[in-house]
């Protein structure tokens, strides 16, 4: 039968007029907390060194900011798109704003693509990958078929990242190494050092970096708190990272109360002429200790042990990197007799 062609005139403008609000949807279904219980296969992704190219953005991609329940602000681009899916961007919000998280949230920028667009920034093994150099997600709404690893896994792990890059860990970045406390606790300085752990390798030392080593125990943290990780196992990377209960309640520490540096503590006494003081310090956190030290003519001030130790020209201050050692020794002396102050700092 022929249809006529006032008829097919208006079906053709119906469905012109309904391309535009065809093309504002992502297609990605609902994210839901309760999918970090679903058992996964492994999956990898990457922390990107420099800018990626952004999906083809043209610089006038669709975005908006959607308010996760405790009143955050998250921003989520929609490249390709021609208007922001606001069902997308919301449950993007609600999700993420029911993982552990600080104010690093409000930072967070989150664009969603398609799987070959994400591909495109990330690398061709890399479902997801974060750009800390702007506090940037790349995720994608869906996975191609026969994939069965749920968005809100690669999105809390992703998250792990965005969390470390908004830590503080000198002298090392605490995206590479972890947050202090929990990069201390597994003893990531002296693996480093000793090569068996690889912080940053997107590649080859993958399972052994602990910036990703990191992430996973971000993830289990979170899905630990619905009581289901035992049916996901521990895929990912090295066992080495596969955090107790002390490494899971530094997870909550480096991100709910993230460390910041102690202030700088005073002791004083009296040095005869010639005398080496031996003062320990306790130091709970690996990083860089410092000392400083004032008093008679000459006094020098030394740290005895530590990595890369250094006295500066005149010798009264010195600074050490702790690494995996919880004490470290200060040496004070001068050519003169006379009361002498230090004041040192600890990681």
């Amino acid at each position: 039968m022929t249809l006529p062609r006032a008829l097919v005139v208006a079906v053709f403008a119906a469905l012109a007029a309904a391309a535009p609000g065809a093309l504002a949807g992502t297609g990605m279904a609902p994210l839901r907390i309760s999918r970090l219980a679903q058992p996964a296969p492994p999956f990898r992704d990457a922390v990107l060194r420099r800018p990626p190219v952004r999906f083809g953005q043209t610089g006038t991609d669709p975005e908006g900011t959607y308010t996760t329940k405790d009143g955050v602000g998250v921003h989520v681009v929609f490249p390709g798109l021609s208007a922001p899916d606001a069902v997308a961007g919301q449950s993007t919000a609600d999700f993420l704003g029911a993982l552990l998280h600080g104010p690093e949230l409000s930072t967070l920028t989150v664009e969603l693509g398609a799987f070959t667009t994400v591909q495109e920034a990330c690398g061709i093994v890399a479902l997801a990958c974060y750009y800390p150099g702007e506090h940037k997600l790349f995720v994608p709404t869906s996975l191609p078929p026969g994939n069965e690893v749920p968005i809100e896994q690669i999105l809390a792990h992703e998250y792990g990242h965005h969390v470390a890059a908004s830590r503080s860990n000198p002298p090392w970045p605490a995206v590479d190494w972890g947050p202090k406390r929990w990069a201390t606790y597994m003893r990531v300085c002296p693996h480093a050092f000793a090569g068996d752990m690889f912080p940053g390798d997107e590649s080859a030392g993958y399972e052994l970096n602990p910036g990703e080593g990191w992430a996973e125990a971000f993830r289990l943290a979170n899905s630990l708190r619905i009581g289901t990780w035992p049916d996901i196992g521990w895929p990912i990377v090295a066992d080495v990272f596969l955090p107790d209960t002390t490494a899971l309640a530094l997870v909550g520490q480096d991100v709910l109360t993230p460390w910041v540096a102690t202030p700088s503590r005073q002791l004083s006494g009296v040095l005869r002429r010639g005398q080496v003081r031996r003062i320990r310090i306790a130091t709970p956190l690996d990083g860089t200790a410092r000392a400083t030290a004032t008093g008679p003519a000459g006094i020098r001030v030394a740290f005895v042990n530590g990595r890369g130790s250094r006295q500066s020209a005149g010798g009264r201050s010195a600074t050490t990197t702790v690494c995996g050692a919880r004490t470290t020794v200060v040496t004070v002396q001068a050519k003169r007799a006379g009361r002498f102050a230090l004041a040192y700092t600890t990681p």
